[in-house]
């Protein structure tokens, strides 16, 4: 077996279209934001990018339909994610939680199963963040790329 260890620095950033977290939060995008993104910063990482409009638009959907996103080798070579979106009294999802796991056990983790924990873990975050806002209707300014 191969360790891998991922260390990422404070305030460190992954591109949106190629990792679990950033396919839940283009979800969150306006046409004409994910029109910007797609020309400027559509950039390949790894074999496993999406660097095609069209496929990652049916991707988006998928993420749409299924309510997770995966992420294959597609940044960071050896590891793959799940992510599911944390979404605020107003219905928008305001942020993303994921799982990530090395890719030589992609075959043995259910994805599915691990969206259901991450909804779960998701769900109690929204709770508590209704408790902490005592119902108030929010808003969150988006910072454009």
């Amino acid at each position: 077996t191969k360790a891998v260890r991922i260390v990422l620095d404070e305030g460190s950033s992954f591109p949106l279209h190629a990792s679990a977290g950033g396919k839940i939060l283009m979800n969150s995008l306006g046409d004409a934001d994910l029109d910007h993104y797609i020309r400027h910063h559509f950039e390949q990482y790894t074999n496993n990018t999406i660097t095609d409009e069209t496929e990652l638009r049916e991707e988006l959907e998928r993420v749409k339909r299924r309510g997770y996103a995966t992420d294959f080798e597609e940044y960071l070579p050896d590891v793959c994610a799940v992510a599911g979106p944390i979404i605020d009294v107003n219905k928008n999802i305001i942020a993303a939680i994921s799982v990530a796991f090395p890719a030589v056990e992609k075959d043995s983790v259910d994805t599915e199963k691990t969206a259901e924990q991450i909804d779960k873990i998701a769900k109690k975050i929204q709770n508590a963040m209704k408790t902490a806002i005592g119902h108030q209707e929010t808003s969150i300014a988006v910072k454009r790329f």
